[in-house]
Parts: C-alpha cells; structure tokens; sequence
C-alpha cells in the first residue's frame, strides 16, 4: 500500500488569454482580455488517501491535467520520484 497526499503550488499564477474575434464579414475590430485563475502562491490540497501497490520496484506519481472529457492537456509529468 502506498500513502498519498501533497499539495500543487501555483509560483507564478495561471491566466487565461481570451481572444475576441468579429463573426465573418463582421466590421469590428477584436478584442484581447487576460483573465487571472489563481495568482502567485495559491496551494491546492490534495486528499490523503491510499493506493493499492500492484507492480514491484520502485513506485512514482505522475501528474497530468485533464480537460473536461476527461482528455490529457499536455504531457503527463514526473512529480515526485518515491524511495520505499
């Protein structure tokens, strides 16, 4: 059994850039608008909970961001590499 929890800390805040574009054949011009999700600092928490070890070796947690169909945005990343 492994014990998870930890905590994901934002250093240097996450934004969203939202362009805004006329519908075709539309005359006006666009606009740019950046909108702050967290700001520097901000710790997300998350649950303790145990995991049920299956493989042998050495045991590591990967992290990967999912969008709302469940899909992987980017590439899954090494968070912390385990000594048992």
């Amino acid at each position: 059994m492994l014990r998870l929890d930890g905590e994901l800390v934002f250093v240097s805040g996450i934004g969203v850039r939202l362009r805004m574009r006329p519908l075709v054949g539309g005359s006006e011009p666009g606009g740019v608008v950046d909108v702050p999700l967290t700001s520097v600092g901000t710790t997300v928490h998350f649950a303790d909970r145990r995991v049920q070890r299956v493989l042998p070796g050495l045991p590591s947690i990967l992290l990967a961001f999912l969008d709302a169909d469940g899909q992987p945005i980017g590439h899954e990343r090494m968070a912390h590499a385990l000594a048992v």
